[in-house]
C-alpha cells in the first residue's frame, strides 16, 4: 500500500507539471490594444495613429511603455494561473490521498503529509517570481537623423493626382516643376502642405489650367485642405476628401494683351487608395465650379450675365508600381478645365469644358526626403505626339514632427 500509495501521488505531480509546462507555451501573447494614451498631453487616440492627433507628438514612446506594461500584466496573469493550477492541482490529489491513506497506517500518512509540503513551497517560489521586475527596453543608439526618415518618404501625389494619404503630424513638403518642351507649356507649378495631426493638411499650390487664348496651359494660385476620412484596413481602401479654390479672381490673357478675362474655381474631390503588392491603386471624382467674368476682346451671349459659370464633373485616377527601393514608377491621368475662348467670339458656359491629361514616368529618391519627378505629358487636345512635353518635379519632405520627436528623445 505504500508503494502504491507514493506511485500515485508521484503520477499526479507529473502530469500536473506536464499540463502546466503545455500551458506556459501555449498562453496567448499579449494582444494589440485599441486606443493609446498621449504621454505628453494624456489625448487618448487610436492604436493605428503614428502621432497624437491633440498635440502631434510621437506615439513611438507611448506604445513602447504600454506593450511592456501589457507584457508584464500578462506575465503576472500567467504566474497567477500557474500557482493557482498548481494549488488545484494538489488539492485534489490531496483529496484523493487522503481518503485512501485513512486506513492506512500513521506513517505512509506521514510521508503524504510532507509531500503536499514540498510541493507547496515551490509554489510559494512561484509567487516570488512574479515580483521580479522586468528589464525596460534597450535605448536606440543610433544617432537622430538616421532614424528621423528610415524609408523613402510617401507624398501624398503622384505627378499632379491627389492620392488618399496624408502628411505625417508637422511634415512639411515643397514641390516645383512643370511642363517643358514646347514654348506654349512652359508653365511652373509648384506645392507646399503642411500636415495636421496625421489625418490632415493644408496646401498652397498652383494648378494647371487651358487657356485657348494664349494657345496653351496657364496656371492659378489655389489653396487646399485635406481629409483622411478612413484609413486602410483589411479589404477596405484609404478615403480622403478635400476642397481646393483659387484664393481670388485671377486674371488670365491671350497672346494679345487687349484680350483677356478674370477667372475663379473651386474644386471638390473624392478619392481612394487601395495597396496591391508593389502597385497602388488611386481612384477619384471631382466637382470643379468655374466662373468667368469682365470678357475682352470677345463677350458673353448674354449681354445681361455678368459672369459665366459652370460645373464640370471629371473622374481622375492613378497607378504606382515600386519598381525598387529608389524608384517608383507612376501613370495618371485627370481633366483639367479649359476655356476654349477666341477673339471676337461669343460664348457662354458651353466654352468652358474638360480637357484630359495624362502623365507616365517615374519618381527617384536621391534621399529619403529629396526625389526627382520625370516623365512624359499628353493632353487630349494635342494634335499629335510632337506637341507632348516632359513634366518635371523637385520633391523636398521636412519630417519637422519626428525631428522634433527624435531629437527630445536623444
Amino acid at each position: 500500500m505504500k508503494h502504491q500509495s507514493m506511485r500515485s501521488l508521484l503520477i499526479t505531480v507529473i502530469v500536473t507539471l506536464v499540463v502546466l509546462t503545455i500551458a506556459t507555451f501555449t498562453w496567448p501573447q499579449a494582444l494589440e490594444p485599441q486606443h493609446i494614451s498621449c504621454n505628453a498631453c494624456q489625448f487618448e487616440n487610436d492604436w493605428a495613429n503614428k502621432f497624437c492627433v491633440n498635440c502631434g507628438v510621437s506615439l513611438a514612446a507611448s506604445k513602447q511603455a504600454k506593450l511592456a506594461a501589457l507584457q508584464r500584466e500578462q506575465e503576472q496573469a500567467r504566474i497567477e494561473a500557474r500557482r493557482k493550477f498548481v494549488a488545484d492541482s494538489l488539492a485534489r490529489a490531496q483529496a484523493a490521498e487522503q481518503q485512501r491513506l485513512a486506513r492506512e497506517k500513521a506513517t505512509t500518512d506521514q510521508i503524504s503529509r510532507n509531500a503536499v509540503t514540498r510541493v507547496d513551497t515551490s509554489a510559494e517560489e512561484v509567487r516570488e517570481d512574479a515580483r521580479v521586475p522586468a528589464f525596460p527596453a534597450p535605448k536606440d543608439k543610433r544617432p537622430w537623423y538616421q532614424t528621423m526618415l528610415s524609408a523613402p518618404a510617401e507624398l501624398p501625389r503622384l505627378f499632379n493626382v491627389p492620392t488618399a494619404e496624408v502628411l505625417g503630424s508637422l511634415d512639411l513638403y515643397f514641390t516645383g516643376g512643370g511642363a517643358f518642351g514646347i514654348e506654349k507649356e512652359r508653365n511652373f507649378l509648384g506645392h507646399a502642405g503642411l500636415g495636421l495631426g496625421d489625418i490632415a493638411e493644408v496646401e498652397f499650390a498652383t494648378q494647371a489650367v487651358i487657356n485657348s487664348l494664349q494657345q496653351g496651359s496657364s496656371s492659378v494660385p489655389t489653396s487646399a485642405f485635406k481629409m483622411q476620412m478612413l484609413r486602410a484596413r483589411d479589404h477596405l481602401p484609404a478615403i480622403a476628401a478635400s476642397l481646393r479654390g483659387t484664393t481670388s479672381w485671377h486674371y488670365l490673357e491671350g497672346n494679345d494683351p487687349n484680350i483677356s478675362f478674370e477667372t475663379r474655381l473651386t474644386k471638390l474631390y473624392l478619392v481612394a487608395s487601395k495597396q496591391f503588392g508593389q502597385a497602388t491603386a488611386h481612384l477619384g471624382a471631382g466637382l470643379t465650379d468655374v466662373r468667368v467674368r469682365n470678357p475682352r476682346g470677345w463677350r458673353f451671349h448674354n449681354p445681361a450675365e455678368k459672369e459665366l459659370q459652370r460645373n464640370l464633373i471629371a473622374p481622375f485616377g492613378g497607378v504606382s508600381i515600386q519598381a525598387n527601393p529608389k524608384a517608383l514608377v507612376m501613370i495618371e491621368i485627370e481633366g483639367l478645365p479649359s476655356y476654349n475662348f477666341v477673339e471676337g467670339g461669343t460664348y457662354d458656359g458651353g466654352g468652358i469644358k474638360n480637357i484630359w491629361a495624362g502623365v507616365i514616368g517615374v519618381r527617384f529618391y536621391f534621399t529619403n526626403w529629396l526625389a526627382a519627378d520625370t516623365g512624359v505629358r499628353y493632353r487630349s487636345d494635342f494634335d499629335g505626339i510632337a506637341d507632348a512635353n516632359i513634366q518635371a518635379n523637385i520633391n523636398m519632405l521636412l519630417p519637422l514632427g519626428r525631428l522634433r520627436t527624435v531629437t527630445k528623445a536623444n
